[in-house]
């Protein structure tokens, strides 16, 4: 039986093995179904501008022990799963144009599991995902599947709604001026549109009580966030035909986050996670998972620590 880490190439139209993954470029996590669309456009962009490998992976669910026939046949089944998987996903890459050249990784097991490894063994910047089409189910399924990958990984993730087009024409940043939220940021003005608007959203705590003490407080905390903002959207080296809009709001983040996008025509939004190692792996309950859960749009999201 084929090793399960075998890789399968596209080239010409054939497929040959190669035994290990890219290093340094994007995963895509695919089934080759429509679901994962703006995920592969995304994923494409993305290699593209940065130069680096894009792969494919592809994780089957393991066929059900009752189910199993002796050898050959069983043989005979789990290449026409594989073979039949690699053509998904060579007809998805077709269909949405973004041309030939990518690694098709074909996986069985825990579907988290299977792309956290991936991930890891060919470094990868980027792990990119579907999340389903509008539909509530679809997008249920999507978002459990990346919110378990996220509790798991310390690389970047990107899910993508189906709809999702590219390269990306409004992107919000919510930032606390963390590594996590800058790394989240850099990575989603990659595949920013040479005209695109740029939201930077920054929620500080709530003011102190009313009076004099209030608008001082407010002046000094607004003054610090403007500068850090200039210092910040410097770095980041915004191309000119790019507009750069920022908003301070005061209170819950997840309130102002959802609110804004909610109000907002928003391609994508970015943001780094903060999770305790020792709790992260099995509750994120982090404002990044709840903008995963709730936002009305895509979400690129950067883990602020290094799973143990």
């Amino acid at each position: 039986m084929p090793s399960p880490h075998e890789v399968v190439a596209m080239s010409a139209g054939l497929s040959t093995i190669s035994p290990a993954p890219h290093t340094g470029g994007v995963l895509l996590a695919s089934l080759g179904k429509p679901g994962s669309d703006g995920a592969l456009r995304m994923a494409s962009l993305f290699a593209h501008r940065r130069h680096v490998p894009m792969e494919v992976l592809a994780v089957l669910e393991p066929i059900a022990p009752y189910l199993l026939i002796p050898e050959p046949r069983e043989v005979e089944i789990d290449h026409e799963r594989r073979d039949a998987m690699c053509r998904a996903i060579e007809q998805q890459c077709r269909r949405v144009s973004t041309g030939g050249g990518s690694a098709i990784a074909i996986d069985e097991g825990d579907a988290a599991d299977r792309i956290v490894s991936r991930a890891v063994a060919g470094s990868a910047a980027l792990i990119a995902m579907g999340i389903g089409r509008h539909d509530p189910v679809d997008r249920l399924l999507g978002v459990e599947l990346t919110v378990a990958v996220l509790r798991r990984t310390a690389t970047p993730i990107l899910a993508a709604m189906s709809s999702l087009t590219a390269p990306l024409h409004s992107i919000a940043i919510a930032t606390d001026f963390s590594l996590a939220a800058d790394h989240a940021a850099r990575l989603a003005l990659t595949c920013a549109a040479h005209d695109a608007t740029v939201h930077i959203i920054h929620v500080g705590p709530r003011p102190a009580p009313t009076g004099s003490d209030q608008r001082t407080w407010s002046r000094v905390y607004r003054r610090g966030v403007d500068a850090l903002i200039d210092r910040t959207i410097t770095s980041w080296r915004i191309p000119p035909t790019v507009r750069v809009a920022t908003h301070i709001g005061y209170g819950d983040v997840i309130d102002v986050v959802r609110e804004f996008t909610s109000m907002h025509w928003i391609d994508l939004i970015a943001l780094g996670s903060h999770r305790r190692p020792m709790v992260g792996r099995f509750r994120l309950g982090s404002i990044a998972e709840h903008v995963l859960r709730t936002a009305p749009c895509s979400v690129l999201i950067a883990p602020g620590f290094t799973p143990a």
